[in-house]
């Protein structure tokens, strides 16, 4: 992996964390203000100086709590609840007298069973339980909560999901179910019609859920990090489809039917066995972020040069050795990732990029003689550029200290060497005019030679003629 990789996921917590377009543990929950709770023991007042029952929302995550209490399952009014990274065990059966509860986060803590009377919460929005050790039995609990729009389950060792989510949750927009056990979706899943949004990254599924291809309102797949050898064709019915992560996966081929996907603008598909896309990709001119870092391509995939709206691309790892002509129409790209391959020089057109950001080239050592050692000499011409990664290769020019100094000092060289070069096309201009003047007079000069020879000759001629004439 390049340091520009690793600074990335540094970034982003990782290629498993929430990214700014969504991969992974899907969302960045809003925040809101967290009410002021008393510095005291937990079973005294971990509660807000004056409650009244019309409070809407309490903060009580990451409290050290072991249990809901009774103050807050006494507020009939309360619409949200934050209570997650806490040391709760279980639900009371009170939590039914909470009937206006919309959104309710218990993720984080030790929850075993689900209680019966969380079903009765009919204005539940939006339900969060990962990260606690489930019973699978308590689940079918949920099916109850008909209006759900979101549920999440992340990380808590299911293998199955039961039939009836599935089955009677018909408004569900979120699904998340990363970091589990599960091979497979139940047949229900199709009842799911409303769903926009499913995150199952970090399972066990070897093959793609054909369930989801007859979800035509699915926005966001994630199936990072399983086990996937192959997409079924029926995925060209997710003409919606926006966001599509296969990233770590074992596939080798994509069908040609994901051209399609015609609302396309994030594909990941980086660490995964591809020599090449498929035909017909260029129809695909919503696309904006492409992943296909560590894949064995070896060519360039010349069907991205035809997306106009392209920001992000990321072909580290691939065995590329040349780009097409055509990539020079690439004009939106941002951030551009060439690093460890095998280019021997820096890829023509690179500076008619006229927006791009960021650039790395880092890692261009697979070859044994790795030649890429001088930047374009007028790579600073790129005014959004500010990062340049050329670590690991054979620089020369700029030199590679200069290159360990960041961009700044790399603008500086190229800068310098610039004006070298203009002074020294000055001088030269200006000896080659001063050897123009100089054979100029040098010419004048030897007309004048040859002028006065020819004078000289012709008065030579001139006296025998007067001569002759006076011996007559």
């Amino acid at each position: 992996m390049s340091d520009f990789q690793q600074s990335q996921e540094a970034s982003t917590g990782g290629t498993h964390c929430p990214k700014t377009d969504s991969v992974g543990f899907e969302d960045d929950r809003y925040q809101t203000a967290q009410i002021p709770v008393n510095d005291e023991p937990e079973d005294e007042a971990l509660f807000p100086m004056c409650v009244t029952d019309r409070i809407h929302f309490i903060d009580l995550a990451n409290k050290q709590l072991r249990t809901i209490s009774p103050e807050v399952l006494s507020l009939e009014y309360l619409e949200e609840l934050h209570m997650e990274k806490n040391l709760i065990v279980s639900i009371p059966r009170d939590i039914n007298r909470l009937r206006h509860m919309k959104i309710l986060y218990l993720d984080q803590n030790h929850i075993q069973d689900i209680c019966e009377e969380l079903g009765e919460l009919k204005c539940l929005l939006s339900l969060d339980l990962s990260n606690n050790p489930l019973s699978c039995s308590s689940l079918p609990v949920i099916s109850k909560l008909q209006s759900l729009r979101q549920l999440r389950l992340y990380k808590t060792n299911l293998h199955e999901i039961p039939a009836q989510i599935c089955k009677y949750l018909h408004h569900v927009e979120l699904l998340g179910l990363s970091d589990n056990n599960l091979q497979c979706l139940p047949k229900e899943t199709v009842n799911l019609t409303k769903l926009k949004e499913i995150y199952l990254q970090k399972n066990r599924f070897e093959n793609f859920p054909k369930e989801l291809c007859q979800l035509a309102n699915l926005e966001i797949i994630d199936l990072e990090q399983n086990l996937i050898s192959l997409i079924p064709e029926e995925v060209g019915f997710l003409t919606n489809l926006v966001k599509l992560f296969l990233a770590f996966n074992n596939l080798s081929s994509i069908p040609p039917t994901l051209r399609r996907c015609q609302k396309l603008a994030v594909l990941d598909l980086s660490h995964n066995l591809l020599h090449k896309l498929p035909p017909g990709l260029k129809n695909l001119t919503e696309m904006s972020i492409l992943r296909l870092s560590a894949n064995s391509l070896e060519k360039f995939p010349q069907e991205i040069c035809c997306w106009p709206s392209l920001s992000r691309v990321y072909l580290s790892d691939v065995g590329l050795r040349t780009v097409p002509g055509s990539f020079t129409r690439l004009t939106s790209v941002r951030i551009l990732d060439l690093s460890e391959n095998c280019f021997d020089e820096i890829p023509k057109g690179i500076c008619t990029m006229k927006n791009l950001e960021v650039l790395a080239l880092d890692g261009n050592q697979i070859q044994e003689n790795n030649q890429l050692s001088q930047l374009p000499q007028d790579l600073d011409s790129l005014q959004q550029l500010e990062l340049v990664c050329v670590e690991g290769n054979p620089m020369t020019d700029p030199p590679i200290e200069v290159c360990c100094q960041g961009t700044s000092a790399i603008w500086e060289y190229l800068q310098e060497k610039r004006h070298k070069k203009a002074r020294i096309l000055k001088v030269t201009r200006l000896m080659f005019s001063l050897l123009q003047i100089q054979s100029l007079w040098r010419g004048l000069i030897n007309q004048e030679i040859e002028k006065k020879e020819k004078k000289e000759k012709g008065k030579g001629k001139e006296k025998p003629v007067k001569g002759s004439k006076a011996k007559k």
